[in-house]
């Protein structure tokens, strides 16, 4: 059974202070929690009889980028497919959201028939969450030598384990001078490192590569270009059912 219009303005008010509430919690994370995203450990291991012992040192990944995304689209989708469906309603200029080819062909078809009031809110939208949101997304440190962490789960980074080596100062007595028969040996006594072991550290990460942040600003970057394109030309088209927000997220996440 279909929702009515009122049904969906009542549902309206709250999803978007719901959406504006989430907006913000998800760019505070990304921008200031990006540590929730990382994790390491690190212990030691001597390598001699020296007696000196150190607690092993590790923090977890809290949550990945992915993740914290996913429940963050999720709410954006239920948004957006209420604006769609209000505008659906009232609305008779409507077109087609497409994304164009590399050679400027038709590609992508995202949502057919958008009503226009629901793609000047769907630009303002995407707008926003690709500068608040998506520009904040934290990404793989390129120091490191990362590869996907199979056994943590999709999504989840580590880095080969590296090798510090430990040394500590160590007190000997040197000739200096040696005994001659008038005088006895002069000795100074001497400080030197001395290697004990090494730090074994990994590094852990729930971030996401630069490349993989490049494609989703760029696709959001298209899907604006497209809203603003089908304005143009929402006239003349007729009005078809779609679920707007899955396929907004869809494209943006994996690009089909």
């Amino acid at each position: 059974m279909s929702s009515k219009l009122h049904e969906l303005l009542a549902v309206e008010k709250d999803r978007k202070g719901t959406v504006t509430k989430i907006i913000q919690e998800t760019a505070e994370t990304f921008n200031k929690k990006q540590s929730h995203f990382d994790g390491f450990s690190r212990e030691y291991e001597c390598k001699t009889t020296d007696t000196d012992t150190f607690d092993p040192e590790s923090s977890r990944v809290v949550t990945t980028v992915p993740q914290k995304l996913d429940y963050f689209e999720k709410h954006m989708a239920n948004l957006f497919d209420v604006l769609f469906q209000k505008e659906q309603s009232n609305a008779t200029a409507k077109a087609d959201i497409i994304i164009k080819s590399e050679s400027g062909e038709e590609g992508i078809t995202i949502a057919k028939d958008v009503p226009v009031q629901a793609l000047v809110q769907l630009e303002n939208y995407l707008e926003s969450i690709r500068n608040v949101v998506y520009d904040a997304v934290p990404t793989l440190d390129p120091k490191h030598d990362w590869k996907e962490d199979e056994q943590a789960g999709k999504g989840f980074w580590k880095t080969e384990e590296s090798r510090k080596r430990k040394t500590k100062k160590q007190q000997e007595f040197i000739v200096v001078v040696p005994t001659t028969k008038e005088h006895p040996a002069v000795v100074k006594e001497v400080s030197k490192d001395v290697y004990t072991g090494d730090w074994v550290e990994k590094h852990f990460s729930g971030r996401i590569t630069p490349a993989q942040k490049s494609d989703l600003l760029g696709r959001i970057s298209k899907l604006i270009e497209a809203t603003k394109k089908a304005q143009a030309r929402a006239n003349n088209i007729d009005v078809v059912p779609g679920n707007l927000g899955y396929k907004i997220f869809q494209y943006i996440r994996t690009g089909n």
